[in-house]
């Protein structure tokens, strides 16, 4: 958007920027230049200015409201609502292509734990952690949820060559182990997981396929806090 100020012309030009902003902030800036002539910008130009900046709050905003229908407004993977959209994408492709589909849950273990304690902002940072921990791994034919508080969704479509189920609870716990080291922070972030993949004949097999996943991450969850109590 800057213009060529250095290139060759025959006659000068007086360029004039403007910044944008609306209500303390900064959207960026507007440049006008009349050529050679020397005048300084009107009411016109300014009404003009007003506009853009009104514009481009509104535009701001509406997208703003348009994402959080379907975005998790923390983490930035999907809600529920998001979830349901593309799940019928995902299934289709699974049937279609004959790929196996893949379901993974996860359930932190100590949100509770580290907000009464050290409060919710550390609460939001951990479930931050394990989304940022979940979407590492996702390779690119997955769609991430957040489907409650603490919990955690990927459906996706892999072929025989890729990750497994337990490799990829492998590399979840790999990054947090590493988040856990390094972070210095007073709590870790510890979760509990469950993966299951298989072919898909019928879209309704992907609810048997949830809870059989979930059966998985509450039987960890289990051997988790028996673990944690030792």
């Amino acid at each position: 958007m800057i213009p060529d100020l250095w290139k060759d012309r025959e006659k000068p030009k007086a360029y004039y920027f403007t910044p944008l902003h609306f209500n303390g902030y900064c959207i960026g800036y507007s440049v006008i230049t009349y050529g050679d002539k020397v005048e300084a910008y009107d009411i016109t130009y300014r009404n003009w200015s007003r506009n853009i900046m009104n514009a481009l709050e509104y535009y701001r905003m509406h997208k703003k409201l348009y994402l959080a229908s379907f975005r998790d407004v923390l983490t930035g993977v999907y809600n529920r609502n998001g979830l349901n959209q593309n799940l019928p994408n995902i299934l289709d492709e699974a049937m279609r292509e004959k790929k196996i589909l893949f379901v993974f849950l996860a359930d932190m273990d100590n949100l509770k734990e580290i907000n009464d304690n050290f409060g919710h902002m550390e609460g939001d940072n951990a479930i931050t952690v394990v989304s940022k921990a979940i979407q590492s791994c996702l390779i690119g034919n997955e769609i991430c949820a957040r489907i409650g508080g603490d919990e955690f969704l990927v459906i996706g479509t892999y072929d025989e060559t890729t990750v497994s189920p337990e490799e990829f609870i492998r590399k979840v716990n790999k990054y947090l182990r590493k988040y856990n080291k390094n972070s210095m922070k007073p709590y870790e972030v510890k979760i509990s997981m469950g993966a299951f993949s298989d072919y898909i004949t019928d879209k309704a097999k992907v609810n048997e396929m949830v809870d059989h996943a979930d059966h998985i991450m509450y039987r960890n969850k289990a051997r988790n806090k028996q673990k944690y109590n030792l």
